[in-house]
């Protein structure tokens, strides 16, 4: 019969604590010191960039020189926009002439001439079928806007009666207004309907 034998080993093992015989803990490992080191490294960084971008903040974006920044400025072409796109688009079969002519004060000689031609075209159908339309602007918003040059989305409800109907027919259009200040009043230069 044969024995087999094992003897164990006195020899320092490098991978146990020669203490404790036991393999050495995760905090006594290179990995967790090269990992820790990493942190508080990162973390000095991001304290250092944040501490840069509260002592000197980011540049405020180039303006033009004239754009109009003021609340009540914003808010008073707004509501010429509106006003005006909405004396613009209304008329009625009943004063037709007089609505056309207080719309075109309020537009430049250029447009006004556009404005025209247009309602040439649409005189004739009015007064047969006493069409009357009303313009109600329900909200606008602006595109630009300088000193003396602006354009606004309008949004307009076109409220449009006639003998030859009963109902109302009701159109939502939205129009981009280009204005134009003359003589310290905004007035539109042209419309653009998007539909």
């Amino acid at each position: 019969m044969t024995t087999v034998t094992t003897s164990t080993s006195t020899a320092a093992d490098p991978a146990t604590d020669p203490t404790t015989g036991r393999p050495p803990g995760v905090l006594g490992s290179a990995w967790l010191a090269a990992l820790l080191t990493a942190v508080v490294v990162g973390l000095a960084v991001f304290v250092g960039f944040k501490g840069y971008d509260v002592l000197s903040p980011a540049p405020e974006p180039a303006l033009e020189s004239t754009q109009i920044l003021d609340a009540d400025a914003r808010s008073t072409l707004l509501m010429s926009a509106a006003e005006l796109s909405q004396r613009v688009l209304t008329y009625h079969h009943d004063s037709f002439e007089e609505d056309i002519q207080t719309a075109s004060t309020q537009l430049t000689p250029e447009f006004a001439e556009e404005y025209a031609q247009a309602m040439k075209q649409v005189r004739a159908n009015t007064a047969r079928n006493r069409i009357s339309q009303e313009a109600t602007a329900v909200s606008s918003a602006i595109i630009s806007a300088t000193q003396d040059e602006a354009q606004v989305l309008v949004f307009i409800n076109q409220t449009t009666s006639s003998a030859r109907s009963r109902a109302e027919q009701v159109v939502r259009n939205r129009l981009v207004v280009d204005l134009v200040r003359v003589e310290g009043d905004w007035t539109i230069a042209g419309v653009d309907a998007l539909g």
